[in-house]
């Protein structure tokens, strides 16, 4: 089984890093992902366009799921921004501390500048995965959501400079203090 996928996904796999027990500060909830339907439980707005690790959503399912301890796993998020630009991104780590005694997960996505590139509507879903063989290495195990979709909006990035005088002049009341009270 040879292609750029599943050869993107045997790197990561490979480069996987668990962490156990993560202090989460200024996290207001954590989302579920219901592995018996295979959903996603999320906020409508997930970032806003420009954004880079702005945002980190915390989800939790539970660790065993079929047998299998999917604390052993590579989990993805495979998403489509609204560019139709697809991306992956490596779940960093599987908290496996914090919510032992219920035997749940808990794990995190940033959302990326590919990610929020462009407003509109993302659609992603979730990826936990095994690769055995050495030689000729295949899927031992793969388990995907369902798609969700959530919304990206719009955001200003100023990346080129104005010629107009009016933003030159207020630009320097920048480099001035209390510049504010100039302006009221």
């Amino acid at each position: 089984m040879a292609n750029a996928y599943f050869d993107y996904l045997a790197s990561i796999s490979k480069t996987k890093i668990n962490d156990e027990g993560v202090e989460y500060k200024g996290i207001d909830k954590i989302y579920t992902v219901d592995l018996n339907a295979r959903t996603i439980d999320t906020p409508e707005m997930l970032s806003v366009q420009y954004d880079h690790n702005a945002e980190v959503i915390l989800f939790e399912m539970p660790r065993y799921y079929d047998g299998v301890d999917l604390a052993t796993t590579t989990g993805v998020v495979q998403y489509i921004n609204a560019d139709g630009n697809a991306g992956i991104y490596c779940i960093p780590f599987f908290d496996i501390v914090t919510k032992e005694a219920e035997n749940k997960i808990i794990f995190p996505w940033y959302l990326s500048g590919l990610a929020t590139k462009v407003s509109g509507k993302i659609k992603f879903n979730f990826c936990f995965y095994i690769i055995s063989g050495e030689e000729n290495p295949n899927f031992a195990y793969k388990l995907n959501t369902q798609v969700r979709t959530g919304m990206i909006l719009h955001g200003l990035d100023i990346d080129e400079m104005s010629d107009d005088e009016e933003f030159k002049k207020g630009l320097a009341y920048l480099d001035e203090p209390d510049s504010y009270k100039k302006i009221l």
